[in-house]
């Protein structure tokens, strides 16, 4: 999630119902921290700021573990958004 605000909120809710939870502020970031710990979860926005958005990252994420669990969520998506979730067989 690249807003802020919405990002800390979401990890402070998890945390409290103590998951182990990690931010990213952009997708770029989010395929980094993945390289270093195998997450059973990753919830990601359609639109983040950068060179990626995250249905791409989700695409990368989901090619090096097809297992990975995802989530989408989004404030604005594109007609495509939905297929595109969709065809990464995001949750």
């Amino acid at each position: 999630e690249d807003d802020e605000n919405l990002r800390e909120t979401l990890v402070d809710v998890l945390d409290s119902l103590d998951y182990i939870v990690e931010g990213a502020a952009d997708a770029a970031e989010a395929v980094v921290r993945s390289e270093h710990r195998n997450f059973d979860i990753v919830i990601s926005d359609v639109r983040m700021a950068g060179s990626m958005d995250g249905l791409g990252a989700l695409a990368l994420l989901k090619l090096r573990r097809p297992e990975l669990k995802c989530i989408v969520m989004t404030g604005y998506a594109d007609d495509e958004a939905p297929l595109r979730a969709l065809n990464i067989q995001a949750h």
